[in-house]
């Protein structure tokens, strides 16, 4: 251990002891609807974002024998597995992940980390069935983003991945045999190629380019015979269609498309003649996610969330029995089930059933019909002191309809609590139907709920899994009706007799920092206070220091925000900055930021925060040196988190852990 991270350590130490002294002197809960409530037991901030008791994410490997899941080693993200017919955990210290997989031999699994936070990430490999062994680091390289690409190989000896170490803005595709570490570059991208495909034979087989020096020219699916690349189908630029498998062999590819619809939906393609034939689609949202038969071109079940989440289980011979089984598990009903990793036969599957008092992760076996619990959050006292997301949904003041979810603290029923607007970031994301649970990283929705507040959610236009009318309907007003959606969202819960008039917070990241930022400004009789993390000051800067690899993508940015190459659209974006109407902000703000983060530079809070303490108004900040978008650190987080607990219960009025 090093001089710099113990003396980092120390720092950290001390910074968090300071804060909880302050919080104890803060007291108990202050506002009046809270006083006398049966207010549920509160949780400790350390069962959110440290939860040693914490596991998620399970999955089953190819050949159905073991199970993985996430859980906390050592205070940190680690994985574990065990063998389904045994007991014996093995567990990994891996820090927090990005992303990881099993690979196709069911013994070794691939996790991509970010070991910085400057979103530069790197490949490792681990045997599950040595784990004293150390993994194998299989992208050692300084300044390069590395993320696994497919896990496709029936002989099990390689996976591929991309990275665009040679050139920052294009993702070369490479593979690697796991066993031995060799890694052999497959394929060079001239910039052009926004998805390589790898077929269920294990070798490359399309790719996904831009047809044109225009990032926002139309997109080419191709695939590649005998060496050479046969266009099967084209779209314009601003389609979110991506494949998700590829069988040569039969003809056909599997694609998320919105092309020629509204919604995202599932479809196969031919790959004679481009036609497509629709196997999962809803026309009120977005195709949230789908789960194909390991090593196969064979999509066994899909996603949609349009208020709960909504689970269709496409493959006949698992539909009825499953369906069966569930309903003898719980002849009460469920709020609904999801699905999760399933063997190659598909004969076992994991599905995980929800109720208002939270989840479960059962196994389901097709040959006997049985329903085996592998966790059973509901049994946890303090997720019973959660509480359940409610669906809302009300009309804008233009009329369109916005969804998003509420949580009211127990025990206030009929009563007018302290509100939080907690906004998405994005905007090209929404906010989902999540269940009761404590996770490692951090629930800040129950978190604040539990701390007394009713928390609203709000997917505002412009945000993504509603359609494409709807996401469009952004292009140009991200900094305009976007937030009106928000303030609107505020009124409906004060209308509602949800939420005190004079005691609401908004707090968000990322663009939802942009938007506490933007609502304290266009609404400053509706806040008592905000809290902003990462986010967006000065939009022409902002876009002009994007990534690199976004290169392909810049002209979705362009359309909705403005392109600051151009002088009137430069103009516009700096009218829709924050930094320009820093004397309109008298709310309290609090300003968050990590700064190794590389989409919003630290100079955006900087400069917020210098500007409001120069007219003498009330802002405070909280700068983690060795953080980026994310905080990824368990004493990083716990610090975040009992700042924000603090800043609200003096704002607010609700309750602190002491």
């Amino acid at each position: 251990m090093s001089y710099e991270y113990i003396i980092a350590e120390v720092k950290g130490r001390v910074a968090l002891l300071a804060l909880l002294a302050f919080t104890e002197l803060c007291g108990a809960q202050t506002h009046p609807a809270l006083k006398d409530a049966q207010l549920a037991p509160l949780v400790p901030a350390r069962r959110f974002v440290a939860n040693t008791d914490f596991a998620s994410g399970h999955r089953l490997s190819p050949d159905g024998r073991k199970l993985l899941w996430t859980e906390v080693v050592g205070f940190d993200q680690g994985l574990a597995v065990r063998d389904l017919d045994g007991t014996d955990v093995r567990r990994f210290a891996t820090g927090r992940l990005a992303n990881h997989a099993w690979l196709a031999d069911s013994r070794h699994l691939a996790y991509v980390r970010d070991l910085s936070g400057d979103e530069n990430t790197r490949i490792f490999v681990i045997d599950t069935d040595d784990p004293g062994s150390a993994p194998a680091h299989i992208t050692p390289w300084p300044k390069a983003r590395s993320l696994i690409a497919s896990t496709l190989d029936p002989a099990a000896r390689k996976f591929f991945f991309i990275s665009n170490r040679r050139e920052a803005s294009a993702f070369d595709l490479y593979e690697t045999d796991f066993r031995g570490g060799e890694v052999r570059q497959t394929m060079r991208n001239a910039g052009d190629v926004t998805q390589w495909v790898i077929d269920v034979d294990g070798t490359l087989g399309g790719r996904i380019r831009v047809d044109g020096a225009d990032a926002g020219a139309n997109r080419v699916f191709e695939v590649r015979e005998r060496g050479a690349w046969r266009e099967i189908r084209r779209w314009d630029g601003h389609s979110f269609t991506s494949v998700t498998a590829l069988d040569r062999a039969r003809g056909i590819a599997l694609m998320l498309s919105d092309i020629e619809r509204d919604t995202l939906s599932a479809v196969e393609v031919s790959l004679a003649d481009g036609s497509e034939r629709v196997l999962a689609s809803d026309p009120r949202v977005d195709l949230f996610f789908t789960h194909l038969v390991p090593g196969s071109a064979r999509l066994y079940a899909a996603r949609f969330v349009p208020d709960y989440p909504l689970t269709r289980v496409l493959a006949p011979e698992l539909e009825a029995p499953l369906r069966n089984a569930l309903q003898a598990a719980f002849p009460g009903g469920l709020l609904g089930f999801g699905v999760g990793s399933a063997d190659r036969e598909l004969r076992r599957v994991l599905v995980f059933p929800f109720t208002a008092e939270g989840s479960r992760t059962m196994l389901f076996d097709r040959s006997s019909g049985a329903l085996t619990m592998i966790r059973d959050e509901t049994t946890d006292p303090e997720v019973r002191a959660l509480v359940s997301e409610m669906p809302v949904r009300f009309s804008a003041r233009d009329g369109l309809v916005i969804n998003g979810y509420l949580l009211r603290p127990a025990g206030t029923e009929g009563r007018r609590v302290p509100l939080v607007a907690l906004i998405h970031g994005g905007p090209w994301a929404r906010d989902s139907w999540i269940s009761k649970r404590l996770v490692s990283d951090g629930n800040l929705a129950q978190f604040l709920a539990n701390r007394g507040y009713a928390v609203l959610t709000v997917n505002y236009r412009g945000s993504y899994g509603y359609g494409r009318r709807f996401m469009n309907a952004g292009i140009g007003e991200l900094g305009n009706k976007s937030q009106d959606d928000i303030a609107d969202a505020v009124r409906w819960a004060v209308a509602e007799g949800i939420a005190d008039p004079r005691k609401v917070a908004i707090l968000g990241a990322s663009f939802g920092g942009f938007s506490v930022y933007m609502n304290l400004i266009r609404e400053p009789g509706l806040y008592a206070c905000g809290v902003s993390r990462v986010g967006v000051a000065n939009w022409a800067r902002a876009i002009e220091e994007f990534p690199p690899y976004w290169k392909n993508f810049m002209h979705v940015f362009h359309r909705f925000y403005g392109d600051p190459r151009d002088s009137a659209q430069r103009a516009r974006l700096m009218e829709m900055s924050p930094v320009a109407y820093l004397d309109r902000i008298r709310a309290p703000l609090l300003v968050v930021h990590g700064a190794k983060y590389v989409r919003v530079m630290n100079q955006d809070s900087e400069e917020m925060v210098a500007g409001l303490r120069a007219l003498g108004r009330p802002v405070e900040s909280l700068t983690f040196a060795d953080e980026g978008h994310s905080i990824r650190r368990w004493q990083n987080r716990l610090l975040y988190f009992r700042k924000i607990e603090g800043f609200l219960a003096g704002c607010l009025g609700g309750r602190v852990e002491g």
